[in-house]
């Protein structure tokens, strides 16, 4: 039922705020609460005259979102209207909802505008209030006070929580740029990878052919296309390798899986209890660079977050896919915080490769299941 409710609020949630205003305001009416700025000697209209301007007033809520502050403005005409037949606490609360969705709505300089408009009512409204009770000086402060009550309060909770959705919007940005910068470095890691494996492979192909040639023979003029196209790959290869280098970032030799047992090792002495099950298989270059590198961030991840924790390293190999799972369970929280990169990084390789990755709670503890494809030698 409450579900339910919510959803129609969310359909139509400034009809419901009309409604919910209008309801208030009668029930209010008809508790005779109006004529409270009256004088004690005036004599009050009928309570239900301000029933109009109310009804007009929450008609004008429905196009907030359109025009907010031409609705202020239509509500502080009709609030000036209610204020001549004795005033009502039903349209103040009319006044409050399109003040506080202008503030809300409109932009900084119209915001700034409409501070210095609530400002100078208080002062003007404080001033004719000491020159109507002829300069008592207890009537203007009272006066003065009402007036900062009633027109800073809802002024101030709505740039509060405009402020609050700045923050946090300005917040999503600049983790979105922290991840987009984070998958570019990722990106830029791997064809550093791609550029170790593929020059070694075109050199070798080069000097294979260079040494054929040498021999002469039928296969030389193959020989010969071979080579140049070696040669050309290689040179390309460089040149995009050049590229990299000028980002000013020196270049390391990408992890592989024969470096396991010292990885493993060299987070057992860090606190992780690691079991592999099943030798690493022989796979193609680039895949091997990056079940590595899962390896690393999935242990990584498990040493920040479960320290002493049992960690279980699998292998399998189904057809022409390699599949790789990091389970850890148990460990003790170490209070670091983590901003999903590490995922979001893992997930690029396996991905960029044709694979897939996922990673979440199961068990009782983390999985991190990735799959490889190993159709092609690297």
């Amino acid at each position: 039922m409450t579900e339910r409710m919510r959803a129609l609020y969310r359909a139509a949630p400034l009809a419901w705020n009309a409604a919910s205003v209008v309801l208030v305001g009668v029930l209010l009416i008809a508790l005779d609460t109006t004529g409270i700025w009256l004088g004690v000697d005036a004599a009050p209209l009928s309570r239900w005259w301000h029933l109009v301007p109310l009804l007009v007033g929450a008609g004008l809520l429905l196009l907030q979102r359109r025009a907010p502050v031409r609705v202020l403005l239509g509500v502080t005409l009709l609030a000036g209207a209610d204020l001549v037949l004795g005033g009502s606490v039903g349209m103040l609360l009319v006044f409050f909802d399109a003040l506080y969705s202008a503030v809300l709505r409109t932009t900084a300089a119209r915001r700034r505008m409409l501070l210095l408009a609530v400002v100078l009512a208080i002062v003007l409204g404080t001033a004719a209030a000491a020159i109507a009770s002829r300069g008592d000086v207890r009537i203007a402060v009272v006066i003065c006070l009402q007036l900062v009550a009633l027109l800073s309060t809802p002024y101030a909770w709505a740039a509060a929580v405009r402020e609050g959705r700045d923050r946090l919007a300005a917040q999503e940005r600049l983790a979105d740029a922290r991840r987009e910068e984070a998958l570019r470095e990722e990106r830029a890691a791997m064809a550093r990878d791609l550029h170790d494996t593929l020059a070694g492979e075109l050199a070798a192909i080069a000097i294979h052919a260079e040494a054929g040639l040498a021999g002469g023979g039928r296969e030389r003029a193959a020989l010969q296309a071979v080579r140049a196209s070696g040669v050309a790959g290689l040179e390309q290869t460089r040149a995009m390798i050049r590229v990299l280098r000028s980002e000013g970032e020196a270049l390391t030799a990408p992890g592989r899986l024969e470096q396991l047992p010292e990885l493993i090792d060299r987070f057992r002495a860090a606190g992780l209890s690691v079991d592999l099950e099943g030798a690493p298989p022989a796979l193609p270059v680039a895949a091997d660079q990056a079940a590595a590198r899962i390896l690393q961030e999935s242990l990584t991840n498990a040493l920040k977050h479960a320290s002493g924790g049992d960690v279980r390293i699998r292998f399998a190999v189904d057809d022409d896919l390699c599949s790789l799972t990091i389970q850890s369970r148990g460990g003790s929280a170490t209070g670091v915080g983590g901003d999903g990169l590490g995922i979001a990084m893992m997930r690029e390789r396996a991905v960029a490769l044709g694979g897939a990755l996922n990673a979440g709670p199961h068990g009782g503890g983390w999985r991190v299941a990735a799959t490889l494809p190993i159709g092609a030698d690297g």
